[in-house]
């Protein structure tokens, strides 16, 4: 009866350890995405990859965006001016 308890309580507690080291593992490959090599971004899964390429483009996409609405701003501020 104990071992089964210990059994029940052991397992969940060892997936959950193994997901967190995947987890961590991932963290450690994005936090470092600026240092990456042809050989480590090779190494990496196909999900991994993937993950790091849709944080990019998210990263890209808001400086985009950020820079036309600073040109937005600017040109609406010189064509008010001309027009004064």
């Amino acid at each position: 009866m104990i071992t089964l308890l210990f059994i029940c309580l052991t397992i969940p507690l060892i997936i959950l350890l193994a997901y967190l080291y995947k987890v961590s593992k991932v963290m450690r490959r994005i936090k470092t995405k600026g240092k990456l090599n042809i050989n480590s971004w090779m190494r990496m899964t196909r999900a991994e990859r993937y993950a790091i390429d849709e944080e990019e483009k998210k990263d890209s996409f808001k400086r985009k965006k950020m820079l036309l609405n600073q040109i937005r701003k600017e040109y609406k501020n010189l064509s008010q001016s001309k027009h004064k």
